[in-house]
């Protein structure tokens, strides 16, 4: 069984309620990394801070309370209650057991599916949010709460679909390497060259982040261009040696390839992107990096 040893009094959790909560699909990586710290009570909250440091507790720092615990923050907060109350569960916290292990093992056993993925994700982003206005100040309302929750399922899902049909449609077996990125864009003339750029990315076949951002691109190429050229940024701040992207782009694959010439009209994008990924190149030798298309067109 695994046990936190951060306080003195730290609980014992259930291999099974551990197991559950490593294998919890539909939400992020960090959020299951929370959850395990909630569980043994290990988040660094007022009580369990001043246990570890031998210092008298100040309480909670957003509504006063006497005691400052893991469910308090996640639960009975005031701040937390009105998230909890004004969610699709309508849940009142105020009256539930102070135990996270007692909490978390009843969760588990009366929520499955997309309803457990939500009620993780909105926890992960009562936290989140709270952390915000202890050391940020910033003050969000519970509906703002709700809606990063809800964004961040609804990434998640259409993630979860893009990667259920491309492994299906666009594996090449012969391309195996620990990450897997996959990155695409789309692009609107009519709206002030208006593009959307997009990367998922994967450790073996585990989701790991993803990223959506709006862009302004001259052509469709361009807007392609800079969504690898963010992923690539992002890996290299992740320390990823060893990793391939994946495109369904068939220009840039030619481009990168050397098998056709870049157009003049993209050319200037072409130069801004080449530095970044001159830079990630000179590393494939020993990363085994490779960028491909999944398939014969986009």
């Amino acid at each position: 069984m695994l046990q936190n040893t951060s306080t003195g009094n730290a609980p014992i959790i259930p291999k099974e309620i551990c197991k559950a909560i490593w294998r919890s699909k539909g939400i992020l990586p960090k959020t299951r990394v929370f959850l395990w710290k909630a569980a043994h009570e290990a988040l660094p909250v007022d009580h369990i801070l001043s246990s570890r440091l031998n210092k008298p507790p100040t309480g909670c720092s957003i509504c006063g309370a006497a005691i400052e615990s893991v469910s308090h923050v996640l639960f009975k907060c005031p701040k937390a209650q009105q998230i909890w109350l004004a969610s699709h569960f309508g849940l009142r916290t105020d009256n539930l057991l102070d135990s996270m292990k007692e909490l978390l093992t009843s969760l588990l056993n009366q929520l499955e599916g997309q309803q457990l993925g939500n009620f993780l994700t909105i926890l992960w982003h009562t936290w989140k949010d709270r952390c915000k206005e202890c050391f940020e100040g910033k003050k969000l309302r519970a509906q703002q709460t709700l809606a990063a929750a809800a964004s961040t399922m609804s990434n998640l899902q259409t993630a979860d679909k893009l990667f259920s049909r491309i492994t299906v449609q666009m594996e090449d077996p012969l391309v195996k390497t620990r990450y897997r990125c996959w990155i695409d864009a789309s692009w609107v003339h009519a709206v002030e060259r208006g593009a959307g750029l997009a990367f998922v990315l994967f450790d073996n076949d585990q989701l790991m982040e993803y990223w959506i951002a709006p862009a302004v691109a001259a052509t469709p190429f361009h807007a392609e261009l800079l969504a690898l050229k963010n992923a690539i940024h992002r890996a290299i701040i992740l320390h990823i040696t060893d990793c391939t992207f994946k495109t369904d782009c068939l220009q840039l694959k030619q481009v990168l390839n050397g098998e056709t010439n870049v157009s003049e009209v993209d050319w200037q994008a072409f130069h801004d992107a080449t530095y970044t990924i001159l830079i990630w190149d000179d590393m494939k030798q020993s990363s085994n990096l490779v960028l491909y298309s999944c398939k014969q067109g986009s």
